[in-house]
């Protein structure tokens, strides 16, 4: 979840304006199914994503926010949200920044409570005892900010295993308790490795930081490695 760039919402922009230059709210009957009715023009409705954005005041007035949402309505958050905000001299309600994620797939498809190709996370938690790291460290260790990630159950349990098992946890076991003293002028050590690891809680944090928690995750385990 990083933060959309510019080069991604221009586009969006420019697609989105009509030839004046301004972004229309309403919609021809005939091009739309249903919609709120413009006053004084019935040929009009209101188009839906107005009425619908319009759910975020009452998060926006409290403080300011980070906004996360899916890349594929990244158009109407990054440019009719701002519009319709800017247009209502209320621009001081909009979010600090946008962090725009991939979606998770199931086979293939995105997920969809129509569809039904949904993970039930109640019952992931259940065949596994309970144990909320299994699917909070697979969900966060392969959640992508610029892709599609398929959910493989399969995957998930591997990875519990090899990263915070045998990993994290082998490691937690063998220094748990234990006092160490090394004496570093009188053994050979790798003073690089040394450096990296003394430097893994900023690096890993300026990730978190950034809703990068795929690359975060990933630094720990590769000190780990």
């Amino acid at each position: 979840m990083t933060e959309s760039s510019t080069n991604d919402i221009w586009p969006l922009i420019k697609s989105s304006l009509q030839e004046d230059g301004e972004l229309s709210v309403s919609r021809q009957r005939d091009a739309m199914q249903w919609g709120i009715p413009v006053p004084g023009d019935p040929q009009q409705l209101i188009y839906v994503w107005l009425d619908a954005l319009t759910n975020y005041l009452t998060i926006s007035k409290t403080s300011k926010f980070t906004h996360i949402l899916g890349m594929d309505i990244l158009k109407f958050h990054a440019v009719y949200w701002p519009a319709f905000l800017i247009a209502a001299d209320l621009a001081h309600l909009l979010p600090e920044r946008l962090i725009v994620h991939g979606h998770w797939l199931q086979g293939g498809e995105k997920m969809s409570k129509s569809v039904g190709n949904v993970v039930d996370p109640v019952r992931i938690l259940s065949k596994y005892g309970g144990n909320e790291d299994v699917l909070r460290w697979f969900l966060l260790r392969n959640t992508s900010l610029r892709s599609d990630q398929d959910f493989d159950e399969g995957l998930m349990v591997k990875q519990y295993n090899q990263d915070l098992v045998n990993g994290l946890g082998n490691l937690w076991s063998r220094v748990n308790g234990a006092t160490l003293r090394i004496d570093i002028d009188n053994h050979n050590v790798d003073n690089q490795y040394i450096s990296d690891c003394q430097g893994l809680v900023q690096k890993s944090a300026e990730s978190f930081d950034k809703y990068d928690f795929q690359t975060g995750l990933l630094s720990v385990l590769e000190a780990l490695g």
